[in-house]
């Protein structure tokens, strides 16, 4: 009997394994895992014109107001965001990805670019397709109300 989610698993771990072993990416530490996904949901978002609370994150990221906190604490110290007062309500403070955040945001998408690329070659143009119809029906297939 064939088990897709094994195989998944360990397609999975190659994945994570030849992400953390690139010299490029362990550069940008700050960035890893959920910090970087923030940071590109920052940048998107304020890319869109629209401000970005932490409220925000917490709702698009599912997280806990004290993991949110803890999170965003780490990437201001690390002088990668910036969180500034609302003149409207100064309960609010809005968050920016500051000039260091951007650079690394950019690096590190740059970098993730690459590697996909280099797992596409591994394809044919007709493989790549039929495995996005494949990736389309699981997803499908999983979808939970």
């Amino acid at each position: 009997m064939y088990h897709l989610l094994g195989e998944l698993k360990r397609l999975n771990n190659h994945v994570l394994r030849r992400l953390g072993s690139d010299e490029v990416l362990k550069a940008q530490e700050e960035v890893t895992g959920a910090r970087g996904y923030i940071i590109g949901f920052i940048v998107k978002t304020t890319t869109e014109g629209k401000i970005v609370y932490q409220r925000d994150i917490e709702k698009a990221f599912s997280l806990r107001r004290s993991s949110a906190t803890q999170t965003l604490n780490s990437l201001e110290k690390s002088g990668l965001i910036r969180r500034l007062s609302e003149k409207s309500d100064k309960r609010l403070k809005k968050i920016v990805v500051t000039e260091k955040g951007l650079e690394t945001h950019k690096k590190v998408i740059e970098r993730l670019n690459e590697i996909d690329g280099e797992l596409i070659s591994c394809l044919t143009k007709e493989e790549l397709e039929i495995f996005k119809v494949v990736l389309e029906k699981l997803k499908e297939g999983l979808k939970v109300d």
